[in-house]
């Protein structure tokens, strides 16, 4: 069973604090699994006073074979980032 494609069922960003050039941030990510989905989780902080800039919600999918399903392959890869 090979992954045909992964696809982006949903996406959530808000915004929250600008960045001016030369700002400096970190960003922060961290992946749950729920069902066949993959979700990743997205905070950008500023440095100078970690504030949030930014903060997203991904939503994906695997196809495999053709149909919508999860996937061992990213199960075995992602386990150690899965909260």
């Amino acid at each position: 069973r090979s992954i045909q494609g992964i696809w982006t069922t949903r996406l959530t960003m808000s915004f929250k604090t600008p960045l001016r050039s030369g700002d400096e941030f970190v960003s922060k990510l961290y992946i749950k699994k729920e069902g066949i989905k993959y979700v990743f989780y997205q905070d950008i902080f500023r440095l100078s006073d970690m504030k949030v800039v930014v903060k997203a919600v991904v939503e994906t999918v695997c196809v495999v074979n053709g149909r919508l399903s999860g996937s061992s392959l990213l199960d075995e890869k992602f386990a150690a980032f899965f909260r």
